[in-house]
């Protein structure tokens, strides 16, 4: 069993984040982008940054 602080510390934690729930839990929002070489393109991976227009055509984000 954890000791009463370590509870404690998880309880809160839990509270802060239903508190602030519809957030990024951290950073700004990225694209979920392809890598582009042979050896990784059938992975998705985090891109650079947010365009406007991206946002319209495809509003997948990670």
């Amino acid at each position: 069993m954890a000791p009463r602080s370590t509870r404690s510390f998880r309880s809160a934690r839990q509270k802060k984040a239903v508190k602030i729930f519809p957030r990024p839990t951290s950073g700004p929002l990225r694209p979920i982008v392809q890598c582009q070489t042979r050896k990784y393109n059938m992975k998705a991976r985090a891109g650079r940054g947010l365009l406007l227009l991206l946002g319209r055509v495809q509003p997948c984000y990670c």
